[in-house]
């Protein structure tokens, strides 16, 4: 969950995401990708956090890693879920996934300018398990009107 609520940007309440209802996005995980119950829930974990750190930060790029991509995919087949989260948090939340190998090199940059020192100071360290930085694949372009695609 989130601490350091004082770091907020904005008027975001993090109980938002903190007591959204991801059922369907477990049960996928679970039954569609047989992941076990421990580790559908730590990537969730690992998944709200970065749904916060894109509320709280709306002038910032962050990066996905592959580890907690598979979960944002499985979100986003959750569709009224996925919108619903969206307007909850007044914010759209788009994911543009990297095209190319440079693309992928690119967003080491925010990656590691933005999402981990972010992380940080919210959560404490990164667990490696999930953050990694050559396991950055998607980006969510944090622009509240649309994708600049």
């Amino acid at each position: 969950m989130l601490q350091n609520t004082h770091l907020l940007t904005n008027d975001y309440n993090p109980a938002i995401i903190n007591e959204w209802d991801f059922g369907e996005v477990k049960r996928f995980m679970e039954t569609r990708e047989g992941l076990g119950p421990e580790e559908v829930e730590e990537m969730l974990e690992e998944y709200r956090r970065y749904l916060h750190l894109t509320v709280m930060h709306p002038d910032k790029i962050f990066p996905m890693s592959a580890d907690v991509d598979p979960i944002w995919h499985a979100h986003l087949m959750f569709t009224k879920n996925y919108r619903a989260l969206e307007r909850a948090v007044g914010k759209e939340i788009n994911h543009r996934p990297a095209l190319t190998e440079e693309e992928v090199r690119q967003l080491s940059v925010p990656y590691n300018d933005n999402l981990l020192p972010l992380y940080e100071r919210h959560w404490g360290m990164p667990p490696s398990k999930y953050w990694k930085s050559e396991g950055q694949v998607c980006v969510c372009n944090n622009v509240c009107s649309g994708s600049t695609d």
